[in-house]
């Protein structure tokens, strides 16, 4: 996908998220179409069937965490880890018959902390969130492929914000300069600077040649 078009498919889902922030459940489920949809843009259809599993058994070690106290934390937490090192099929793991059928997954690493992350919320007697908050926390095309490793509180700060949230010119005017800010110092800056970094590299070794031949 070119930047454009991220571009203008973020602008829609913030678009259509804000004209139903009112009613939450609608909203969530918009916003899970769109990570849906983007997962299916840059993931394989294995990969996707893998991370799908991945996060079907994660959620079911959340909730045997929330509903019974008597499961030791430390089981459920490796218990993710270990379900996480066969899904990236790590070689120290004697099960390369099963691990030589399972794709890469992108973004992997990433889903995994914010997993723990509501692994730790249950420990302390939270509510696990219901199954579409949890889906568009741990696979938000926002955060998906790049992080950052955002905690749930912030994320559920984020989305509650939402419905308050108001796009003033002030607002507008700030975002379009961090978009042109980035894009000049991409296409301008960027390449001057390494053009210097590159002539400055070429022009070492000669220098260190005249040293040592002195």
């Amino acid at each position: 996908m070119s930047s454009i078009s991220i571009l203008f498919a973020l602008s829609l889902v913030f678009s259509l998220t804000r004209h139903f922030s009112q009613r939450v459940s609608e909203s969530d489920t918009i916003l899970l179409t769109f990570n849906l949809t983007f997962l299916l843009l840059i993931l394989e259809r294995g990969a996707l069937l893998y991370l799908g599993l991945f996060l079907t058994i994660s959620y079911l070690i959340l909730l045997t965490a929330r509903r019974f106290s008597k499961v030791p934390f430390s089981l459920c937490v490796l218990s993710i880890v270990l379900l996480f090192a066969i899904f990236k099929k790590y070689q120290f793991l004697p099960i390369e018959l099963l691990t030589s059928v399972i794709p890469d997954i992108a973004g992997l690493s990433f889903v995994i902390f914010r997993v723990i992350a509501l692994l730790f919320e249950a420990k302390d007697r939270r509510n696990v969130p219901a199954i579409t908050e949890y889906l568009n926390y741990t696979i938000s095309m926002f955060t998906f492929v790049s992080g950052p490793i955002q905690r749930y509180s912030r994320f559920t700060d984020d989305q509650r914000r939402r419905k308050t949230f108001v796009l003033d010119d002030d607002v507008l005017l700030a975002c379009l300069n961090r978009v042109f800010s980035g894009a000049i110092k991409v296409t301008l800056i960027g390449p001057v600077v390494q053009g210097l970094q590159l002539s400055l590299w070429e022009s070492l070794p000669s220098a260190s040649l005249t040293v040592v031949q002195r």
